[in-house]
């Protein structure tokens, strides 16, 4: 919401959970440009180049097949735009997203990194896709 009345962009909101959505869509009433939908994060129901930013922060953790999420989130990313990616890590683990395993993801799916931080249990890295982005102002 913040996103959408400082800066006036369209976002869309997504999460698994009904509840969750029912929630964010009553916190946002009649606010322009944003919109909440039920969503597995691992089958975005959005084409492929839709949006300039996707952001997601401390949800991998909780997904599966994060590595999956991730390369979702990317194919709908315009070409030149910019995945914003916070979460827990654990130093090691399958299951759990690793600090290694989402920049050996980011390289596969020729990522760049922009800037990054990180502490020992928590990384945030912005990254770019590949090309020149077309003007826009979509977020998700």
């Amino acid at each position: 919401m913040h996103l959408a009345t400082t800066l006036g962009l369209d976002v869309v909101g997504v999460d698994i959970d009904p509840d969750q959505i029912r929630e964010a869509t009553l916190a946002a009433p009649n606010t322009p440009g944003v919109r909440f939908l039920v969503a597995d994060a691992t089958r975005l129901p959005f084409p492929d180049d839709q949006f300039d930013f996707v952001c997601t922060n401390k949800t991998t953790h909780h997904i599966p097949d994060w590595q999956q999420a991730i390369t979702e989130m990317v194919r709908v990313l315009k070409p030149g735009g910019h995945l914003i990616y916070t979460d827990f890590v654990a130093p090691f683990g399958r299951r759990f997203p690793t600090r290694a395993g989402i920049n050996k993801l980011a390289s596969h799916l020729a990522l760049q990194r922009v800037r990054q931080r990180s502490s020992p249990f928590r990384y945030t890295v912005i990254l770019r896709t590949a090309g020149d982005a077309a003007p826009g102002t979509t977020a998700t």
